[in-house]
Parts: C-alpha cells; sequence; structure tokens
C-alpha cells in the first residue's frame, strides 16, 4: 500500500513537473517556426489575407516581439519592422481589452510601418509608441502622388481620456476605405486637413466628446458636439461650406429632376437645439434636425424635366434648350422623422422671373408635396403686367416623386388668363379698384433678397 502511494506521488510530482515544464516552455513553443506557421495559417484563413513573420518572441516575464511582419488583403498591404510590448506574458492574460473596457499595461512600441491602399495612397514611417503612463502618440506621413501628408495621433489609453488628431494633406480615399458608406472622396476632395478632439469621459467608447475643424479645397466644416451610440447631439451651430462638385452633385441630385451643371460654394448652418444625427448606422427616418439653413446661392440648372415645364408656364411659350442660372434665398427648414419641411424660398430663375416655394419633401419615400409660387414680378416681366400688388403670388402645387413631380398647372393658368383678360379690357385698370382672380393664401416674402 505504501510503494503504491509512493508510485502514485512520483506520478504526480512529474506530471507537474511536466506541466510546469510545458508552461514555462510555451513561449517557446508558441515562438517557434511551426507555432508561427500554424498561427499565420490560421489568420490567413480567417482574414482571407496574405501573412508574413520573420519572427516571434514571447516571454512570461520578458518583452514581446514581432519582427517584420507583412499583411497583403486584395490590393492593400502593410508592413512593419518591429512590433514589440513591454508587457510579460503572464500579464496578458489578466488584462481585459476590448471596445468598452480598454485596459493597457506597459509599453508597446510599432517601427518603421507601412500601409498601402491600392497602388497609388499610402503610409509610410508610421511609428506608435505608448508607455507605462497610459499614453500613446502615432505619427505618419501619407503619400498620394506627389503630395505628401502627414498624420499625429496623441492620447491616452485609459478613462477619462483625451485625444487629438491632426491631419495634414491626408488622402480622403484612405478615410473612405475604412467607412466605405459614406462618399468621402466626393465631399472633400483628394485631400484635407483636420485637427479634432475628442474626449471620453466614461469607460466607454461609444459616448465622447468632440470638437473638430476639417478644411478641403471642397469643405470648410466646423462643429461640436457629442456622440452617443452612433448619434451626434451637437454643443454648438454646424457651420459648412462646400463645393457641390459634379461628382457630389450626381450623389445629391440623383433622385432629382433638376440636374445642376455647375454651382458656386453653399452655406450650411445647422442649430443645435434639439438636433440629433445617427451616424452608425445613417437612418434618414431618425434624422431630427428643427433649425437648418441651407443657402444655396447661384446654381446652374439642364433646362429639362421641370424646371422647362416651369419656364413654359411663366413664359407661356418653351424656351430654348440651354442652361438656367437660378439665384436662390437661403431656406430655412427643419427635418423630422424623414419629412423635410421648407418655409417660403424665392429664387430668381435666369436673372428675370421671381418665384417662391414651400412645403415638403418625403425624404423617405423620394416624393414631394410643394408649391410654387409665380410672383408679381414674374408676372410683370412675362406679361409686362403693371401695378399688380408687390405680395401678389399664384400658388401652383408640384407634387409626386422627386424624379418626375407634377405640376398642377390648371389652376395657374386660369388665373394667369383672367388677369391677360382684364388687362386688356381699355377700360379697365389692373388693377384698379377691381378684384383680381381669388387666389390662395401664401406664406409673405422673407426679405431682404439676394438680388
Amino acid at each position: 500500500m505504501k510503494s503504491y502511494a509512493k508510485k502514485t506521488i512520483s506520478i504526480l510530482v512529474i506530471l507537474i513537473t511536466l506541466a510546469i515544464v510545458l508552461i514555462l516552455a510555451t513561449p517557446i513553443i508558441l515562438s517557434t517556426s511551426w507555432a508561427k506557421n500554424l498561427v499565420i495559417a490560421q489568420l490567413e484563413k480567417k482574414y482571407n489575407a496574405k501573412i508574413s513573420i520573420d519572427s516571434i518572441s514571447l516571454h512570461w516575464f520578458g518583452k514581446q516581439q514581432i519582427k517584420q511582419i507583412a499583411v497583403t488583403h486584395d490590393t492593400n498591404k502593410a508592413h512593419a519592422d518591429l512590433i514589440e510590448l513591454d508587457t510579460p506574458l503572464l500579464t496578458l492574460f489578466r488584462t481585459k481589452n476590448n471596445l468598452k473596457k480598454l485596459i493597457f499595461e506597459g509599453n508597446l512600441q510599432l517601427q518603421n510601418a507601412t500601409l498601402s491602399i491600392g497602388d497609388k495612397i499610402s503610409l509610410t514611417d508610421l511609428s506608435i509608441q505608448a508607455n507605462d503612463e497610459k499614453k500613446i502618440a502615432i505619427y505618419g506621413k501619407s503619400h498620394q502622388g506627389r503630395q505628401i501628408g502627414e498624420i499625429a495621433i496623441s492620447g491616452e489609453v485609459t478613462f477619462p481620456a483625451l485625444w487629438s488628431f491632426s491631419f495634414k494633406r491626408f488622402p480622403s480615399k484612405i478615410i473612405e476605405n475604412f467607412i466605405p458608406q459614406y462618399p468621402i472622396y466626393n465631399i472633400l476632395g483628394s485631400s484635407f486637413d483636420a485637427d479634432v478632439k475628442l474626449n471620453f469621459p466614461r469607460k466607454t467608447l461609444d459616448t465622447f466628446s468632440y470638437d473638430k475643424t476639417i478644411k478641403s479645397p471642397n469643405l470648410f466644416l466646423t462643429s461640436t458636439g457629442i456622440y452617443k451610440k452612433g448619434i451626434v447631439h451637437l454643443l454648438s451651430t454646424l457651420k459648412a461650406k462646400f463645393v457641390l462638385t459634379k461628382d457630389l452633385s450626381k450623389i445629391l441630385f440623383k433622385d432629382a429632376s433638376f440636374q445642376p451643371v455647375s454651382a458656386q460654394s453653399i452655406f450650411l448652418d445647422i442649430e443645435p437645439n434639439k438636433t440629433s444625427i445617427p451616424i452608425f448606422p445613417f437612418k434618414v427616418q431618425d434624422l431630427n434636425i428643427p433649425n437648418l439653413n441651407l443657402d444655396l446661392q447661384k446654381i446652374e440648372y439642364r433646362n429639362f424635366g421641370t424646371l422647362s415645364d416651369i419656364l413654359s408656364i411663366i413664359k407661356l411659350r418653351p424656351r430654348p434648350n440651354q442652361n438656367v442660372p437660378i439665384w436662390f434665398q437661403n431656406a430655412p427648414m427643419s427635418i423630422k422623422d424623414g419629412i423635410c419641411s421648407i418655409e417660403r424660398t424665392d429664387m430668381l430663375i435666369d436673372y428675370n422671373y421671381q418665384i417662391g416655394n414651400w412645403g415638403t419633401i418625403d425624404l423617405v419615400h423620394k416624393t414631394l408635396n410643394m408649391t410654387l409660387g409665380i410672383t408679381t414680378q414674374a408676372l410683370s416681366h412675362a406679361f409686362n403686367l403693371k401695378n399688380l400688388p408687390d405680395q401678389y403670388t399664384i400658388p401652383m402645387k408640384i407634387s409626386g416623386p422627386i424624379n418626375d413631380p407634377h405640376l398642377h398647372a390648371s389652376s395657374a393658368l386660369k388665373i394667369i388668363g383672367a388677369i391677360l383678360l382684364i388687362e386688356k379690357q381699355p377700360y379697365i385698370k389692373v388693377p384698379g379698384k377691381l378684384a383680381l382672380p381669388p387666389i390662395d393664401p401664401s406664406p409673405p416674402m422673407r426679405r431682404p433678397l439676394p438680388w
């Protein structure tokens, strides 16, 4: 019996010893070419990428190193000379590291890394430094053709945390590669400058305040707000000035019957009061903007479809098929539950005809229910009428799909015809003391007009 017990104890000692040896040797085993190739094969299969690593060096009580790592996915490539973590492997097993709770210990550095997006855009000289004080710094250069930019990021890998981002001449395509659902390149142009500050007050990455300024050839934007669980709440007026390029025009007006040809700068102001803007995911029906002001200034449109119909009604004769400039008054509007409500906004068509418009646009179903107001100015200019009241406006409904709305012109044409008949009577002065044809009330014209 004693002999059996001694044998059992001996076996247990041997097993414990082997277990200790195995545990101590685990980093060595994981650092071998065999283990390295096994890990690479699993990663390549999972991410459908080509991966190569020169060497892996793991230690229970020392630094962790990966040398000469390269990753290729489709046309995108990444490379780093060295990734080093000054944290014992034993400690890493106790470290929780995820998007909800980010805990970091030790020193981390990444040296001389590169990232290529396709064959025309790349980030080079990338370095990452993180220390025991839980601060991290990232620096690199961006390359797009002959244009060289810079990226600098600094922050704290703890909470509360303040992060600063600085981009100089940074390629827009790199950002668009990470969030392809947004047309970043078409909005910003080929590159941009930006200064962004993010403040994370709690142990979570889904709530933070921000302060950002973005400059590019096509956009200037300033905004401060709070991002909370995918939704932005503004803290101050969002101000934006952007150029309606051909590429952006195709995106914004792809469903519209009015097709812009060229434009000046467009100004957008969004007031912060009760504004909420869904970002991830973006759903137009969840967009809530009580006070928005859009100033389109001057835009040139192709003269076909709805615009051609409007001009034909005003002039009672078709206009030659030429581009038509339109000068817009600033447009106050609001958006809620997918409906954009627009206050009366006047526009000057072809420098001659002032037309008002107001109503709603259903952004979800892409339909509109608007009213066009043919003003005294337009009537006088088109038909050489005299002495009409300043605020006399003939309403004309326009409704239906945004890409093919219907003009309800019959009522407006009858009123215009009646006015012309009155004007032709040699014994009646327009408007004289006689009542003009009755019209539905229209919102008053806003002053001042920009023309």
